[in-house]
């Protein structure tokens, strides 16, 4: 039983650890993306020098972006937030994982002893039924033997 569920934390484990590796791909993409709107903010910086119209034009769509890069930004933060919080429970089951299975591999070197213990006691039941019987038989034998006397 232990052995199983031991098994089936590791297992967990490393699902747990797959997802974090997802995850931290998924945090690379939104890197990646927000150097792309860091790129595009610095370009439409350029643009705003080159004419007032195109300035007014870039300003707004300057606070477009600054808008989806505090996004992103938070969203990275939460990702990186719970990547962290992956990791550490990959850890501890990880840490359960290990004293689960050293728990089971006690109890396996524990269960022959308990098996000889549990043979020795059956033998010793078995020798006092025996004996029990014997005292009967002798105990029945000294009745008869009393009654001729």
């Amino acid at each position: 039983g232990f052995a199983v569920v031991a098994e089936e934390v590791q297992r967990l484990a490393h699902r747990s650890r797959d997802e974090a590796q997802r995850v931290g791909m998924l945090v690379n993409q939104l890197q990646a993306g927000t150097a792309r709107a860091q790129g595009a903010i610095l370009t439409s910086v350029e643009s705003a020098e080159h004419g007032l119209d195109l300035a007014n034009n870039s300003r707004s769509s300057l606070q477009d972006l600054q808008q989806i890069f505090e996004s992103i930004t938070a969203y990275v933060y939460m990702i990186f937030l719970t990547t962290e919080g992956i990791a550490a429970s990959s850890s501890k089951i990880d840490r359960i994982a290990s004293e689960l299975a050293l728990s089971a591999q006690r109890l396996s070197e524990i269960l022959p002893l308990l098996e000889a213990i549990s043979e020795r006691q059956q033998f010793g039941f078995r020798s006092a039924a025996e004996e029990t019987r014997r005292l009967q038989a002798l105990s029945d034998e000294l009745a008869g033997v009393g009654a001729f006397l």
